[in-house]
This record gives structure tokens, sequence and C-alpha cells, in this order.
């Protein structure tokens, strides 16, 4: 019988499945009387003691003391000199041997006059060049049917492919034991769960005011409260108790994903959810090109902004590989699908959401004013979160134009303003003529917004019609007014409009500060009306929590 060579880009010893599985071929193909030979790199792979084969470590060029620094390179330049060391040993081996491979760059080396058998698991997605290589050797070995079927239609005769699955050694897995006696035993030992496991991998930092960290961590802890060990946070530089959290050190997207698929791989983890367009691409990249772990993906879309052609490429090539797609809003996800068309990935809407503990407060508005040092018995329109967004007004331009039309005796507070943008909304107060009956104050943290929500009459989110707001957000004031149980004045959107309607809002056209005040004027007027839509807003809110927000996304994963 011939002799065997198995070339493969391994190391001995790893756990992974793929890696058994090679192992466990080459004894059987030893144990069946076949001559052969495991070629392996030299780094990583131990010693395996007495093995019915011959093992031949190739010389790699080692550069993973810098990974931390090179990234992926490590990795690529290993594959590289393994493959060219693999090369210059076949250039002066016998030709009867016969080459075994699962790695399809090996396929070449039947150019060098060898028979080559393949073993294929799968077929990657950019499938022109693996079935061009796939026409050199002689023949291939498939897992499955499907597989099997995939090669005849691109070409390669039926004749030279075998339909082998994969196999069990039953001296391990044929243990004789019944179901209770197997629950038993898995109770006295510890066996990680890792078929679940879920990492939400990011870049960010923590604490900080931004509302988008805010949504991170709110989802973070919701994760954790479902999913307990079983869920990891990842960042630059996070600290949150109750969390499994991952720290990296700050560096460019490129290298952090690589970090993260070293994490991923060595905590055997199986879902990765993300809402970094950037790194999302590269952790996915990655493990195409060099980990080849079996993950499902979760891209959460917010925006539909790509700023140029690369932004616009990330965004279709995640769209076309990632498992699930979750928008914001109704009209961000058709905007998307008009844009990118994606396939048969599941596609959820599935907006922001709220921490009832912080937001449902008892306080009454007159024990809020009075902690607060706001003015008594007069009314009190309120607006809470950031003035501007990407440099665009949120409708405060607007409130200060409509306070003209209401009576002297109305005041507004704006609570999470930056300095500069204090001053120039002050600036316009000034120019309204209204600044005497204006309080434009700092950003504050949740506990105390609640309170600032309920010392209000009235809650305000006039947005202007502009894109970003019409289609892309979900915003957390949102349902932070509605658990707040005070009447909400907002501008009528589509983005709004999956959570707002007529039965727990009054809604008014954007970008008319006239239309604003009668809005205004009429919850001032009816204070039974404020009431209705006050408490229906309320009651729908409460489907509206980050756990109810997880515990449905946990179910689409199933």
């Amino acid at each position: 019988m011939n002799k065997i060579i198995y070339i493969t880009n391994t190391k001995l010893g790893t756990s992974k499945a793929h890696g058994y599985q090679i192992l466990a071929m080459a004894k059987a193909f030893a144990q069946a009387g076949t001559q052969l030979e495991l070629w392996v790199p030299r780094r990583g792979s131990p010693t395996l003691g007495v093995a019915p084969f011959a093992v031949r470590r190739l010389f790699v060029l080692n550069l993973f003391p810098f990974e931390r620094f090179l990234g992926f390179i490590p990795v690529f330049v290993q594959a590289v000199t393994f493959y060219c060391s693999a090369a210059f040993r076949a250039l002066f081996a016998s030709r009867q041997s016969i080459i075994y491979t699962r790695d399809y760059v090996v396929a070449l080396f039947a150019l060098l006059g060898y028979r080559l058998i393949y073993e294929c698991h799968s077929i990657p997605q950019r499938p022109l060049v693996f079935f061009l290589m796939m026409r050199l050797v002689h023949r291939v070995v498939v897992i499955s049917g499907p597989l099997r079927d995939a090669f005849i239609v691109r070409g390669i005769p039926a004749h030279r492919l075998l339909l082998a699955p994969d196999a069990v050694d039953l001296s391990i897995f044929d243990l004789g034991l019944n179901p209770e006696q197997a629950r038993v035993a898995l109770r006295a030992s510890t066996v990680p769960d890792g078929g679940s496991a879920l990492i939400y991998c990011t870049g960010i930092t923590y604490p900080s005011p931004h509302a988008n960290r805010m949504q991170t961590i709110a989802m973070a802890r919701a994760f954790a409260a479902q999913l307990g060990n079983n869920f990891y946070l990842g960042g630059v530089g996070i600290q949150l108790d109750g969390v499994n959290v991952v720290t990296f050190p700050k560096s460019h997207v490129s290298i952090l994903a690589w970090r993260y698929l070293q994490f991923i791989r060595d905590h055997h983890i199986v879902r990765v959810y993300a809402r970094e367009a950037r790194l999302l691409f590269c952790i996915m990249l990655y493990n195409v090109l060099f980990f080849r772990l079996s993950l499902r993906y979760i891209y959460e879309v917010h925006a539909l902004l790509a700023r140029n052609i690369v932004d616009r490429w990330v965004d279709r090539y995640l769209t076309a590989r990632v498992h699930h797609l979750l928008f914001l809003t109704t009209a961000l996800r058709d905007a998307f699908v008009s844009v990118y068309r994606p396939g048969s990935q599941s596609l959820v809407v599935s907006g922001d959401a709220v921490d009832l503990s912080i937001f449902d407060s008892s306080v009454l508005a007159s024990n809020a004013r009075a902690m607060l040092n706001l003015p008594l018995n007069v009314p009190l329109l309120g607006y809470t979160g950031h003035f501007r967004t990407l440099g665009m007004d949120k409708g405060i331009h607007d409130i200060l134009l409509a306070l003209r039309e209401l009576p002297a005796h109305v005041r507004f507070v704006a609570i999470g303003g930056s300095d500069a943008d204090i001053a120039h909304y002050a600036a316009e107060a000034r120019a309204a003529g209204v600044a005497d009956r204006v309080m434009l104050l700092p950003r504050v943290s949740q506990t105390e917004l609640a309170v600032y929500q309920r010392a209000c009459d009235i809650l305000l989110m006039p947005f202007p019609n502009r894109t970003h707001f019409a289609q892309y957000m979900s915003p957390l004031k949102l349902f932070e007014y509605m658990a707040a149980e005070r009447p909400i004045v907002a501008t009528d959107l589509p983005s709004l409009r999956d959570v707002l309607s007529e039965a727990n809002s009054v809604l008014v056209p954007p970008g008319d500060p006239h239309a604003l005040a009668l809005g205004i004027k009429r919850l001032l007027d009816d204070h039974a009306l404020g009431a209705r839509l006050a408490a229906q807003a309320y009651q729908d809110v409460k489907k509206y929590t980050w756990d109810e927000r997880v515990r449905g996304i946990l179910g689409l994963l199933g």
C-alpha cells in the first residue's frame, strides 16, 4: 500500500473538533496498515507519546511573542512559512506517496506530481478559486450529500467524489449508561455550557455620558441577567459590576478584532453580538481567513450612515453574512433593505428600552421640584438628553419659538447639555425673548434625570424631520418619558410611530413651532386628556424594558 502524507497546518493536541478528527483519522489510517506521516507546524504541536504513525514537525517562522503588537500577522506568517516548508520537503519525497489534506491550499502540491486527496468539510464563501484548485486533486472526500452535490454542480465528476461522513470512537462514546446514570455522572462533573455563550463585542469605554454607551451597558446588564456566566461584555476600558467584563488594551479596530477572536476561541464562545460595523467586519474576516471557528453573528443596526465607499462595502459584507440583523425602527429596516437587499437571514425590529427600576419613580411632582429647586405652581415643560446630535438640533430651537406663543407663566427646563450647547441655546432664548422663562442645565445622573422628568407637567420631543431622526433613531428619552407617567408632545415621525400613537401622546408636524405650541396648549387646557395619555404610555412602556428586549433577542437566537 502506498505511503500517505497527511499535511495540515494544525496544532496537535488542540481541543477543537477538527484537531481531534485529524488525529483520529491518522490513527485509523495507521491501524489499517498504511504507512502514514503527519506533517504539522513545529510551533505549538506537543509530543504525542507512542503513536502508530510518524510525525514530521516542519519549520515555521514564529512571531507569536509579538502578537500583541502585530495582530493577525503572526498567523499569516506561520501559514505561509508552513506551506513553503511542506512544499520544499515534498520536492524530495517519493511521488509514489499520496498526499491527504483538509487544507485546500495544499491542492497546489498536485502540480509537483503527487496524487492528492482532499477532505472537504465546507465550501469557502468565495468558491471560484476553491473549485479551480479542486480540479487538480485526484479524489475529494466529502462529509455530506449536499457537499457532494455542490461539487457535481461545479463540474467535478461524481467518480472523483467519495461520500464519507465523520465517525465515532465507540471505545469512548459507547458508555452503556442510561439517562439517569448519565445525569448523575454530569452532576458530579463540571461541564462548561459553551454552546450558549455570547459575547457583546464593543470598542467602548465606560463610565460615559454618551447615549450609545448607556444603551450598550443597559443591554449588557440584561444579557447578564438572562445568561449569567455565559455572557461577556468586551471593551477597552469598562468598569461595571455584575457582568463578566473583558477589557482589552486600546488599539485600532483591526487589532482589537484579533484579540476578540483569541478570547472567543479560548472560551469556546459561539455567538457574537455587535453594533460597531467595522469591528464586526474585522472579526468575521479574520475568522474566515485564520480562525475558522463556527460562530453565529448578530448585527444591531443603528443607522444607515455610510460615510464613504469603505463603509458601504462593509455594510454589504455584513448584510450578506451575518445570521441576524436587528433594527431600532421599522423605517430603518425598510431603508436598509432597499439599499443592501439582505438574503435569508432574519430581520427583526427591536427598539430601545428603559430600566423601570430607575425611571419608574414614585416621587411626586411637587416634591421633585422642591428637591431640584425648580419653580412651583407654574406649568413646567421639560426636555432631557443631549441638545444636539451629530451637530443637528433636536428640537430645542422649535421649543423656544413655541414658548413665545404660550402663556407667560409657562416655564421650560432642558437637562443634558454640554457647555457649548447651553451657551448656544441661551443665546437663542435671548433672541426669542424668552430667556427669563428658560432653564438650561448640564448632564446629570440617570437617577437624578428621572426626578427631573417627574417634576415636569409635559415632556417634549419635537425632533426635526431629518433622515437620522425620522428613520434611524430609537431615543432612550422616549421610553424614559413614558415611564415617568407624564404626557408627551412629540413630532409625528416614522421612527416614533413604532411606539407612539394618538392613544399615548400628542403628535404634531415636525419643524412647525406653531403646531408645537398648539399641542402643548391642548394638554395645558385639558388635564384629563394629559392624564389619560400618560397612563396609556405608562402601560405601553412595560413591554419596552431591557429585559424584555434581550429576552426577545435570545428567543430569536434559539
